[in-house]
């Protein structure tokens, strides 16, 4: 029997609005049997450790000091196999 999609969800542990001075968290990825994969705009200020992988995972993401006097915000997207709609999580960081 082939594989079956399962229920898939990702959420940041810590924060949604980084501190100005950055930070580390992790995304908890909740994929069972699903592959899955992360999308986000090219950033140097937005650092994710993996970009694929499968199943049940934490990935570890950081977030760079702002110094550019501007409040920063990005996308990131989980993409699941079997089809499934992305997971987007959306990051903003203090000025």
């Amino acid at each position: 029997m082939p594989p079956q999609p399962s229920p898939f969800s990702a959420a940041l542990i810590k924060y949604t609005e980084f501190p100005a001075a950055g930070a580390k968290d992790t995304i908890v990825i909740n994929g069972g049997t699903n592959g899955w994969w992360v999308t986000l705009p090219s950033s140097n200020w937005m650092v994710v450790s993996k970009l694929f992988g499968s199943g049940d995972f934490k990935l570890p993401v950081e977030v760079k000091a702002n110094n550019t006097g501007v409040t920063r915000e990005i996308d990131i997207s989980l993409w699941p196999t079997f089809s499934q709609a992305a997971v987007v999580i959306k990051v903003k960081q203090t000025k």
